[in-house]
Formats: structure tokens, C-alpha cells, sequence
């Protein structure tokens, strides 16, 4: 099953995400709070999403989950 994002909370991340001009990386962290906000939990496909979103690894954001 594909995830799906609501367009109002993709708006919100695509403007989180120009908070961070230099390092998307930075980025990670408040996508991450925005989906456990919304979905209440982390998933894997949340991690994925979220390193596509940002042109990263999975393993760059599942590093900031599991910290």
C-alpha cells in the first residue's frame, strides 16, 4: 500500500524545506514531526518518503528517527 500525503501537509513540508537552503538534510527533522503529527507514527514508507522528499538515503533519516 502507497502512502499517501494530503496535499495540505505536503504544502506545509515543501515550506519547511525553504527554512533550509544550504542542507536539505536539515530538513529531516521537522518533516519527520510534521508526519508523527499527522500519522501519529513513524513508518518505514514514512522514512522513504521522506529521504525521496529530500533526495536522501533512507538510512540518512532512519539515522535522525532512531536516534
Amino acid at each position: 500500500m502507497a502512502l499517501v500525503i494530503p496535499t495540505e501537509l505536503e504544502s506545509k513540508m515543501d515550506e519547511v524545506i525553504t527554512h533550509y537552503p544550504v542542507s536539505r538534510r536539515s530538513a529531516v527533522l521537522p518533516l519527520l514531526h510534521l508526519m508523527q503529527e499527522h500519522f501519529r507514527f513513524i513508518s518505514d514508507e514514512v522514512v522513504n518518503w521522506v529521504a525521496a522528499k529530500l533526495s536522501l538515503e533512507p538510512i540518512q533519516v532512519l539515522e535522525v528517527v532512531t536516534f
